[in-house]
C-alpha cells in the first residue's frame, strides 16, 4: 500500500485570534443598541487557509464580524465572499450581562445544539452548497463591569 493509500482524514486545529477592533465594535454595539439583552447574536469569523503544514490555520474575529450599529440595519453581519484569503465562518456570541450568567450558560448543551446545526446542514445538502457551514464556531464572554 502507498503512503498516499494509507493517509488518514486528520483533524487540524485552528488558531484563533480576536482583533481589538471586534472588542471596540462590540462596546459600542452592547452600550448603544443591545443594552442589557443578552440573546445570542450571530457573528462571522474569517478563517485564513493555509496549505504550509508548519503554519496552522487561523479564525479571525474583526469589527466586520459583528453586525453594524446602525438602527436600520439587522442584526447579521453580511458574510464576506469572493477572496479566498478571507472566507466568511458563521458564528453564535454569547455575551452576558454577569459573571453568574457566564458561568450558568450550559456550554456543553451550546456546543451540543451547534453539532446538531452541522449535522442538519451535512443531511439537507446545506453543506455541500456553502462548505462554511462545517466550520461553525461559539464565542462566550461577558461584558460585566463591577461597580466600586
Amino acid at each position: 500500500m502507498s503512503k498516499k493509500e494509507g493517509a488518514l482524514l486528520q483533524f487540524a486545529p485552528m488558531q484563533s485570534s480576536v482583533d481589538e477592533g471586534f472588542w471596540h465594535r462590540f462596546s459600542s454595539l452592547k452600550l448603544n443598541k443591545l443594552g442589557i439583552d443578552d440573546s445570542p447574536l450571530p457573528i462571522i469569523g474569517f478563517y485564513a487557509p493555509c496549505s504550509h503544514s508548519q503554519v496552522s490555520n487561523q479564525l479571525t474575529l474583526l469589527a466586520e464580524s459583528l453586525p453594524s450599529e446602525s438602527s436600520d440595519s439587522s442584526l447579521v453581519p453580511e458574510p464576506c465572499s469572493g477572496n479566498r484569503n478571507k472566507c466568511s465562518v458563521p458564528g453564535v456570541l454569547y455575551n452576558t450581562n454577569t459573571v453568574e450568567g457566564f458561568h450558568a450558560l450550559d456550554k456543553m448543551k451550546l456546543l451540543k445544539e451547534e453539532v446538531a446545526k452541522i449535522w442538519n446542514d451535512i443531511v439537507t445538502g446545506k453543506a455541500a452548497e456553502d462548505c462554511a457551514m462545517l466550520s461553525r464556531f461559539l464565542l462566550n464572554c461577558t461584558h460585566a463591569y463591577g461597580v466600586y
